[in-house]
């Protein structure tokens, strides 16, 4: 609870998200995921997590049931310089991915979160620690408000969302949701070096890999941020 007044997070949904949810105290059901910043080097660990995504996850995550080239056209046009993407990895392969979208206006403080996780790992609090890791990303980019759009009957989604927001309305069918992202602190920039500093340590080991032939899944690298 200190940590969360520290970092002036201390609003009943950062309450009850760490309280109720218990997330550092998490039983897991599978190995502890560990989650780190995703670069361009992982591109193909996306489009893998992307086709083993349940047509019914596609349906709720693109709003169509699309195709393997479809994926691969989404992985290839993303404009990583402003984006920002963080992967959850488990026993070393990407199982979730928080995508969070800046507005290129010039002096914009929005931007667009969405997230995919693949359906033998849902329920189990990814999404939560997902989008609280964007957030912490969105405040350090001075982001004011992170828009969230989903369909009506993506249930899990709107009640993640609630976690964090109240603002939610109906339009056309989608559920929009306004997140409001405190100002940066320490803590925040802090926690988000370390994500930046394993991702790249570990997109360049898979890359030495990929030299030697030697594909083997993420190694354990990604584990020392596991909380």
């Amino acid at each position: 609870m200190e940590a969360i007044e520290r970092e002036g997070l201390n609003t009943p949904h950062a309450i009850r998200l760490l309280g109720e949810e218990g997330l550092l105290n998490r039983n897991w059901s599978f190995p502890v995921p560990a989650y780190r910043t995703l670069f361009h080097r992982d591109l193909e660990l996306l489009k893998a997590h992307y086709h083993r995504l349940a047509p019914a996850d596609r349906t709720l995550r693109f709003f169509a049931c699309v195709s393997d080239s479809f994926l691969d056209s989404h992985g290839d046009k993303i404009d990583w310089q402003h984006a920002c993407l963080i992967g959850c990895f488990i026993d070393g392969e990407l199982r979730g991915v928080s995508e969070l979208y800046f507005d290129r206006a010039i002096g914009s403080d929005h931007a667009e979160v969405s997230f995919s996780v693949e359906s033998a790992w849902q329920h189990e609090g990814i999404g939560t620690e997902l989008l609280r890791r964007i957030l912490m990303v969105a405040r350090n980019r001075l982001v004011h408000s992170l828009s969230v759009v989903c369909m009506m009957e993506n249930r899990a989604m709107r009640k993640l969302v609630r976690k964090f927001s109240d603002d939610l309305h109906v339009q056309d069918g989608e559920v929009n949701a306004e997140i409001a992202v405190p100002l940066p602190s320490i803590f925040s920039l802090f926690d988000e070096a370390c994500l930046n500093s394993l991702g790249w340590m570990a997109a360049w080991e898979r890359g030495s890999r990929e030299e030697r032939g030697d594909v083997a899944a993420e190694p354990g690298l990604a584990g020392a941020v596991s909380r």
